[in-house]
């Protein structure tokens, strides 16, 4: 049996070279594949170049080389590396430096800090201002969540937090939300495909986080009853 590499390849949907999952920066596929499975090679923000499976890595199961649970890794950085590795990040032509590791379904930065998850942008402003109160937010002047640009970021409360929504049009939901990139059609859509289609795939096929899917598919988000105010 002749193996249909050019197939696997596209039912993979490997990142483009460069892409960027948590820690690792996806470089290659490897051919032959090991056991059937789909491993690629990456770059681990440590330096070292690792084999891992493709399919964990683009669900966000696997973040590193294993340098964050071996003491190596970011988790054990000192507050100087983190602020190069911070300085060093790319910026948009808004002044935004954009962190590239990890982010949640909310479009906010998430990086491992002296052996705890931290937002990447209360990390900046805990290293290059302040520390952050337990009791106050870190927002953003730039209405960009994965920003960690020092200068765009500024303490709050929740209830200035959600002032600062509401002012920029953020505390609007569903289709109306003009960064919204689903509508209700679409939505219904996908309420109606079988589960046995993964939400990661799914994800994938409307431009959206795999939490995205899942908080739909359990009526969590979208709601029914919301479709009546848009």
């Amino acid at each position: 049996m002749i193996f249909n590499y050019e197939g696997w390849k596209k039912k993979a949907s490997s990142p483009s070279l460069g892409g960027k999952f948590g820690n690792l920066t996806f470089l290659s596929l490897i051919f032959p594949l090991p056991k059937g499975k789909c491993w690629a090679r990456f770059k681990c923000d440590c330096g070292k170049t690792t084999v891992k499976n493709l399919y964990y890595v683009k669900s966000g199961n696997t973040r590193s080389c294993g340098c964050l649970y071996k003491g190596t890794g970011p988790t054990q950085w000192t507050d100087e590396q983190w602020r190069n590795r911070l300085k060093n990040l790319p910026k948009d032509a808004k002044g935004c430096i954009l962190w590239d590791g990890y982010t949640n379904p909310k479009g906010y930065g998430q990086a491992g800090y002296k052996g705890k998850v931290m937002l990447s942008h209360r990390l900046a402003y805990h290293l290059f201002k302040d520390p952050v109160p337990t009791t106050k937010l870190v927002c953003h002047s730039c209405d960009n969540p994965s920003c960690v640009n020092p200068d765009h970021l500024f303490l709050g409360s929740p209830s200035q937090n959600s002032a600062d929504m509401v002012s920029k049009g953020r505390s609007i939901r569903g289709e109306k939300n003009p960064h919204s990139r689903l509508t209700w059609e679409k939505v219904k859509k996908i309420r109606t495909i079988p589960r046995s289609h993964l939400s990661r795939d799914v994800a994938s096929e409307y431009g959206v986080s795999e939490e995205t899917i899942r908080l739909i598919r359990k009526g969590t988000t979208w709601k029914e009853k919301e479709q009546a105010n848009d």
